[in-house]
């Protein structure tokens, strides 16, 4: 009998530790700074890129715009990139959690990745290309979670649809990808 019991309590636990509800866990990131999230499923692990020139990972109080990156290769290149876009919020005046998104305050999502935007006759096109992108006033989730003078982290989720850029802009719902468990940290600078 006792052996039975013993059986019997290892199939329950066996049973209460397993996720069958179909939601995958949250992905820890291998990077210290980091923009991740799952795309249809698959885990996209990018790492935020160094400073330079360009506008990535900087609020600009005048604008209030905050924009942050991190990219495939942990370098600012084109293989591959996320990107987070808060427009109209002023950083140092919010309180947290901030997910209170409403027509003046907007967020929005882009994800680039050369080995999956699909083979389309408008994304290869000389001064065109494509990325999937979203935003929070057409279904984007996202909240800010923690924040100082320098780093910004967050969660986000939502569905991003292919969407043209250069001089082929549009924006196509029938070809899109699923961001599921998203989450960043990144670090960022303050500038005029």
């Amino acid at each position: 009998m006792k052996r039975y019991s013993i059986f019997a309590l290892l199939i329950i636990m066996n049973l209460s530790c397993n996720n069958d509800d179909g939601v995958l866990p949250t992905p820890d990131s291998q990077f210290e700074n980091f923009i991740i999230g799952r795309v249809n499923g698959d885990v996209v692990d990018y790492e935020q890129g160094p400073f330079s020139s360009n506008i990535s990972n900087t609020y600009f109080p005048k604008s209030q715009v905050t924009r942050v990156q991190a990219y495939k290769n942990g370098e600012i290149t084109r293989d591959g990139y996320w990107q987070v876009t808060l427009g109209n919020l002023d950083l140092p005046e919010i309180d947290l959690p901030f997910s209170s998104w409403n027509d003046s305050t907007n967020a929005s999502l882009e994800w680039y990745d050369t080995s999956i935007v699909p083979e389309d006759d408008r994304c290869g096109i000389v001064d065109q290309g494509c990325t999937f992108s979203n935003s929070t006033d057409k279904g984007l989730e996202l909240t800010i979670t923690n924040l100082t003078d320098n780093l910004i982290e967050g969660r986000f989720s939502g569905r991003l649809f292919l969407t043209g850029t250069g001089f082929g802009a549009f924006r196509d719902e029938s070809v899109f990808v699923d961001i599921t468990n998203g989450s960043f940290k990144t670090d960022y600078r303050t500038t005029d």
